[in-house]
């Protein structure tokens, strides 16, 4: 392997304004061979991604192994590139085989996102769309959601303003337990816009969202609906709806240790919701009932925006737990 130290080396000699995200251990900075389509400076969409040890650029579409890239836009041969890592890193030979490796297998896989996608936790992005009114929307939706601060919220939350179906929309990227965004949620940020309020990625499987964030030492996993509620709390995963695909559950059998729990919107008074509760009951599975001091909240997010808290305390509900006949009764004395 490529010493990473070497790789983080070259990334910050031939990318544009070079950034280092800890959350993500990801470098980041302006695409030396697309040159952001002529963005230079103003946005930053090419990728290290330190735990993969791989490249990509948002705005090229493209991957690379480390070699291949440095090979790229150093504008040296590959024989010169190894013994120049040589004297960097004495014995590192193996370097061939992996090269030869790489080129005999298929592309990296890179994330998709709608087209033309501004990472709205970047500041030099955000700085360049300072004046853009839907990118103003966008963060001031975020910021009342508090989307900016969740205990649990997405490396990146993205907007386009060119995408057919996901223009004007905060998209909420789903990432898989190596970090690659595999799906994700567009939601609606204007009161005005028609249903659906969510969107998802056109003939993508339905992944779960923040699978990667699980926690072994805690031995819940929390169901809920959405990726907003999931943002804030502990080993919480967002469904998006309460049918699991099979990539979903395939990657909850990842954790078969873990109790699994729903924690649905607040709003048993509903036939719609109600139902859903009992149905869930019914066929065995644990549920999270609001407790009565809860009843004018609607979700955990809105708990969240009133109490100012980026956490849901997941004491209160594994408190709040039912399963079978025990919450059957208990959801009918609330409806009292």
């Amino acid at each position: 392997m490529i010493p990473k130290s070497y790789i983080i080396q070259k990334f910050y000699q031939y990318a544009g304004y070079p950034r280092f995200n800890k959350v993500s251990n990801t470098y980041y900075g302006c695409c030396p061979i697309c040159r952001e389509g002529k963005s230079w400076g103003k946005k930053r969409r090419l990728y290290y991604v330190v735990d993969d040890d791989t490249l990509y650029c948002q705005n090229c579409q493209r991957g690379w192994s480390p070699l291949n890239w440095i090979i790229a836009v150093s504008g040296e041969t590959k024989a010169d590139v190894i013994k120049d890592i040589e004297l960097f890193e004495p014995n590192i030979r193996s370097i061939l085989e992996e090269h030869e490796k790489h080129n005999k297998t298929s592309a990296v896989k890179i994330p998709t996102l709608p087209e033309d996608s501004i990472n709205l936790f970047d500041e030099l992005q955000r700085d360049y769309y300072k004046d853009n009114v839907i990118v103003n929307h966008a963060l001031k939706f975020i910021s009342n959601r508090r989307l900016d601060t969740a205990k649990y919220r997405p490396k990146t939350l993205w907007i386009s303003l060119k995408d057919f179906s996901h223009k004007n929309r905060v998209v909420i990227p789903f990432y898989d337990l190596n970090n690659q965004i595999i799906f994700y949620q567009s939601r609606a940020i204007f009161d005005e816009d028609s249903p659906p309020k969510y969107k998802s990625k056109t003939g993508a499987d339905k992944s779960l969202f923040n699978i990667e964030k699980i926690e072994p030492t805690h031995d819940k996993i929390y169901k809920l609906e959405g990726p907003i509620d999931a943002s804030f709390v502990r080993n919480g995963v967002g469904m998006c709806g309460l049918n699991t695909t099979e990539l979903q559950q395939n990657q909850l059998r990842n954790y078969p240790f873990h109790e699994q729990v729903w924690v649905l919107d607040n709003d048993i008074n509903t036939e719609e919701v109600y139902n859903k509760y009992v149905k869930l009951l019914e066929s065995g599975e644990r549920i999270f009932i609001w407790p009565i001091e809860f009843k004018k909240f609607k979700d955990i997010n809105e708990v969240c925006q009133r109490y100012k808290i980026d956490e849901f305390p997941h004491k209160l509900i594994d408190n709040n737990t039912y399963e079978g006949r025990a919450g059957i009764l208990r959801l009918a004395s609330l409806r009292l």
